[in-house]
Order: structure tokens, then C-alpha cells, then sequence
């Protein structure tokens, strides 16, 4: 059986923004650049997700396939040429604001919590994204699927895990196994889509989102591992993450050769905590769990340790 032919449409993308338009034009229709869109060959197919339940307009606007003509840099879809430039914020009133300080809640994992706390109260911030970047071999998802299990159970909701790198459930399954942790609230989801994430998080409202890892999501083809794919990711994490009923998100990040994580410039505006795992260097086995550099309101200069046992199973953490 001879198989089913398949059609390209061409696309033009923005270098800037990212926003796509199916007619070409010397300016971008959604961030003004002059002479910025780029033609690109993407396969001409349908994506049909679940029934959104979308409370923002930046994260409806991730789930949107063209409706009314609509095109936006997601899905470049929309007959009516390049995207409308989005109206200019307005002001608010500082003194009508709701004063709103980010509640940490403890995961089980002493060494995330102490090093991504404040001065109040160690723990793992709702609302916020925490960056996780480092060698390879550190640990970063072992640590990740013990803190996430201890936030859905600590506030008895369900939990994310955004799978990426290939890892199936079964995976993912033994890695918790290792850690003795309780799986009932968590849920695995494995894809590189951003807009599956998107559906999947807004129907579950889960209380942590882990994605792992945020260079491996993409939009339409376009992985996170330029400085702008990588943004655009974040941001839209970000919002995930500020949604009315509150989560964790938990991002892992590649490192570069050169030792930096992909799109840096970009994460320590975008992130509201960075850490980074490195193998520590005066004790064999032991891993430094360090702030680095930025954790929004608290302090930016912790350190902690983990050690692994076999099987990857987490045998004690603490302050450095």
C-alpha cells in the first residue's frame, strides 16, 4: 500500500516575534519589524485537542486554530494575512491592586526547598516558574518527580510531569518507585507539543507542572533551543503557572557546550527562581544544589546537597 501523500504549506515567519502569516510583506503585522519575515516549508496537517478551558487570553490564543480568521504565531493559520498588531495595555490603578506574595510550600526535597525558599518559609513557590539547570547525570528528574509528588500530596491536588525527553511512564514509574514517593495524584503526559500541555493543564488545574525539558517543547515543529523559542516557552509556562487556582511549574533546562543554559539571557527575566545541580567536586557521590542567582523574594545565594544512592534513590539532602 503506497502511503498517503502528504502536502507543505509555506509560511512566513517573523525573526523577532515568532509570529507566523501565510502571505509574505515587508513588515511584521504583529511586532512592526521591517523586513523580518522568513519563508518556511511546514507540513499542512490538522491538531485536534480537548475542549480548552481557558481563563486568559494569552493562553487561549495558544489553543486557537485560525478561528475567525485569526492568525497567530502559533498555528499561522487565518486568511487574513499578517497577525493584527494586539491593543495597547492599559493602566491600572496601584492603589485597586491586591498585594499578592508567592506562598512556598514544601515538597519533601529539604535541599530544593531550603535553597528555593525565603526568609519565612522553605519551600517550592505557587505561581512562580523555577528553573532547574545543570551537568547531565545530576539528578535533575529524579528530584523533580520527589518534589511534584510531595506537592500533590501536601495540598491534595493532582500533579503534571510533562515527559519530553522520551522517558515513557514506565520510566518514570521505576524513577518514583526509587524514590518511595506516592504516584496516586501524579499524572505523566507524554508529548513535545506546547499546546497539548496547554489543554492538558487547564483541564487537570494541577498544583505543579513539570516540564522536562523545556528545550525539547515545541510550537509547530520549532523547538525551544533558540534564545526566542526558548522565551516563548517560558512565557507561556509562566502564565500556566499564574492561573487563578495557582501551581509550581518546575522546568528543566539543557545546558550548551559552553556550560550555559539555552536561551540564559532570556531565563533569569523570565524565571523567578534559578537553580543549578553541579557535581561537587571535594566529596565523591554528592551533588551542590545552588541558587543561581535570582529567586524572587528570597534570598539568591543558597546552597544545598543531595546525594543518590543505586537506582537513583535520593539517600539524604541538606544544607551545604
Amino acid at each position: 500500500m503506497n502511503a498517503p501523500a502528504h502536502s507543505y504549506v509555506t509560511v512566513y515567519v517573523c525573526q523577532r516575534c515568532r509570529a507566523q502569516s501565510q502571505r509574505d510583506s515587508s513588515v511584521c503585522g504583529a511586532c512592526g519589524r521591517v523586513n523580518s519575515l522568513r519563508p518556511v516549508e511546514r507540513l499542512a496537517r490538522a491538531v485536534t485537542l480537548p475542549p480548552p478551558r481557558p481563563r486568559s487570553e494569552n493562553l487561549s490564543a495558544v489553543l486557537r486554530k485560525g478561528e475567525h480568521g485569526e492568525n497567530h504565531r502559533l498555528t499561522g493559520e487565518g486568511e487574513g494575512g499578517p497577525t493584527s498588531p494586539p491593543p495597547p495595555p492599559r493602566p491600572v490603578s496601584l492603589s485597586s491592586a491586591r498585594a499578592e506574595l508567592a506562598v512556598r510550600v514544601p515538597s519533601g526535597v529539604d535541599a530544593l526547598d531550603f535553597v528555593a525558599g525565603d526568609e519565612d518559609t522553605d519551600g517550592l513557590p505557587l505561581k512562580r516558574v523555577v528553573v532547574l539547570g545543570g551537568e547531565r547525570g545530576t539528578g535533575k528528574s529524579s528530584l523533580l518527580i520527589k518534589a511534584a509528588a510531595g506537592l500533590c500530596e501536601r495540598l491534595e491536588r493532582p500533579g503534571l510531569y510533562v515527559s519530553s525527553e522520551g522517558q515513557d511512564a514506565g520510566e518514570l514509574r521505576a524513577m518514583a518507585d526509587a524514590q518511595g514517593v506516592e504516584l496516586e495524584r501524579l499524572q505523566v503526559l507524554e508529548t513535545t507539543d506546547l499546546r497539548d500541555v496547554v489543554a492538558n493543564a487547564l483541564e487537570l488545574e494541577p498544583c505543579v507542572i513539570v516540564a522536562d525539558s523545556v528545550s525539547m517543547l515545541h510550537v509547530d515543529g520549532m523547538r525551544a533551543e533558540s534564545a526566542e523559542e526558548a522565551k516563548y516557552v517560558l512565557g507561556v509556562l509562566r502564565d500556566l503557572a499564574r492561573e487563578p487556582q495557582g501551581c509550581a511549574v518546575l522546568a528543566i533546562v539543557h545546558m550548551t557546550k559552553e556550560g550555559k543554559a539555552r536561551g540564559s539571557n532570556y531565563l533569569f527575566h523570565l524565571a523567578d527562581t534559578l537553580l543549578d545541580l553541579t557535581h561537587d567536586e571535594h566529596a565523591e557521590g554528592r551533588i551542590v544544589v545552588a541558587c543561581d542567582g535570582k529567586n524572587r523574594g528570597g534570598p539568591s545565594n543558597r546552597r544545598a546537597f543531595v546525594r543518590f544512592g543505586s537506582r537513583g534513590r535520593l539517600l539524604d539532602d541538606g544544607r551545604a
